[in-house]
């Protein structure tokens, strides 16, 4: 069984840091395709804390301005004084069912489980001196 969602990333940070400064980041709800796409995945039992955690991953490299096109960094990173983006929804995917993993002495274990995988089309614009 799986899921799919999509989340408006600027509610999503507006919710988890209140303080947080969100003027250099813009939405648009009908974006699906950007430069590039933040992807962050895990799988787990299905305790919410890890899909929090997961979404979170997701949006803090935005809100810290620590993300850019890694085709076309900067020439001098000295010279950048801000970074802007464009960002779309938040693609939510969610799998369900049974997964395997190995413990140290290569025994094979099958146990219930979800994996989770957000994706985020960003638009990157560095602005220099």
């Amino acid at each position: 069984m799986s899921s799919r969602l999509k989340h408006n990333p600027l509610e999503l940070i507006k919710k988890w840091w209140p303080n947080a400064d969100v003027s250099h980041i813009e939405y648009d709800p009908s974006m699906s395709k950007g430069d590039y796409s933040i992807i962050r995945q895990s799988s787990h039992d299905g305790t919410l804390l890890f899909t929090l955690q997961t979404m979170q991953e997701a949006l803090l490299p935005i809100v810290n301005r620590q993300s850019y096109f890694k085709t076309e960094p900067p020439e001098n990173w000295s010279d950048v004084v801000n970074i802007k983006y464009k960002i779309g929804p938040m693609r939510h995917a969610v799998v369900f069912g049974d997964f395997a993993t190995s413990d140290e002495c290569g025994r094979v274990h099958e146990h219930p489980g979800q994996r989770e995988r957000v994706r985020i089309p960003v638009i990157c614009e560095i602005i220099s001196r």
